[in-house]
């Protein structure tokens, strides 16, 4: 269920992590997304209130809707790295017919 309930919020944050590897110019640029998603993974831990005492499945829906996000941030810079990657070699490769 965690993860059904921050999938929208993960497709943001693919967007912002493929945004950042766009941007950067830089040999490895993936290792620039990384700030942006050790901030992700700690903020989502943030802003949970509890009524009772959180049971274990509570901390582990926790754990994934904080987690999740920040997952999805690499998985999309590795997407478009690789994107990026496939058309500076396109264009520096020579045609032939």
């Amino acid at each position: 269920m965690p993860v059904v309930i921050h999938l929208r919020w993960a497709i943001v944050v693919a967007t912002a992590g493929a945004t950042v590897i766009w941007l950067v110019e830089s040999d490895r640029p993936v290792s620039w997304v990384v700030f942006q998603a050790v901030l992700y993974g700690v903020v989502g831990f943030l802003g949970y209130h509890w009524g009772r005492p959180p049971m274990f499945l509570d901390r582990i829906t926790q754990a994934i809707g904080a987690l999740f996000p920040a997952l999805a941030c690499v998985v999309g810079a590795l997407v478009a790295g690789r994107q990026r990657a496939t058309r500076r070699e396109a264009q520096t490769s020579p045609d032939y017919p």
